[in-house]
């Protein structure tokens, strides 16, 4: 028969009570504990403020002028370390709704379709530090946010940031995403392309894509 031990895997209990017993370890620990929970606290704070600027921002939707000027303030402040964050909140819209984005006013998703669009503006004026998430989400798995990333990759290929890599992607890749997404990323892209001629060069550029050009051929006409 075994003999009985009373040690864990991580170690004796009389080790724990010895190293418990000692003053300075006591106080390491207090201060690892406090520190843990300072983190945590600060993450909150760091996460409620950033949904303070999406908000401030996506509530400047209708006024694209505004809206882009305070999207470059804001990504200027949260830096580039902000992106994951900004990525995690694409789908947790903040509340409440503000007035004049309810549903009876904006229809259903309103909000959250403004709040998307300002996240993918932040991200836009985050410039090269962006390119790495935004394909995984332009070229991933199915999702309604798709569309957001393919415009905003095209908006930075206009301004030669990851132009070619995004030109052979669409290429290779845009055959295959959903009809919506696809509208989504396009119809945007033809509203600007009326009044930036980077934009409606790219645009043409990519008519060589066959389903590119179905795409706008369908949506200007």
């Amino acid at each position: 028969m075994e003999p009985h031990t009373d040690e864990s895997p991580c170690g004796s209990s009389g080790t724990t009570a010895i190293l418990l017993a000692d003053p300075l370890m006591r106080q390491i620990l207090r201060f690892l504990f406090a520190r843990r929970k300072y983190d945590h606290a600060t993450d909150g704070l760091k996460n409620d403020v950033l949904d303070a600027e999406i908000r401030s921002v996506a509530m400047l939707i209708d006024d694209q002028v505004a809206f882009g000027a305070l999207a470059a303030e804001v990504a200027g402040q949260v830096g580039p370390d902000a992106i994951t964050v900004l990525i995690s909140r694409l789908h947790t819209p903040a509340s409440p709704v503000p007035a004049g984005f309810e549903s009876r006013e904006r229809g259903l998703g309103g909000w959250l379709a403004a709040w998307q669009f300002a996240i993918f503006e932040i991200l836009f004026q985050c410039r090269e530090s962006a390119l790495g998430v935004l394909r995984e989400i332009a070229w991933g798995e199915y999702d309604w946010t798709q569309g957001n990333a393919i415009e905003i990759l095209v908006r930075l290929a206009a301004k030669r940031i990851g132009r070619e890599r995004t030109i052979a992607d669409i290429h290779r890749e845009f055959a295959r995403v959903s009809d919506e997404a696809k509208r989504y990323a396009v119809g945007p892209l033809l509203h600007r392309a009326r009044f930036e001629p980077e934009i409606a060069a790219i645009v043409n550029e990519l008519s060589s894509v066959s389903d590119w050009r179905e795409v706008v051929h369908e949506m200007d006409g």
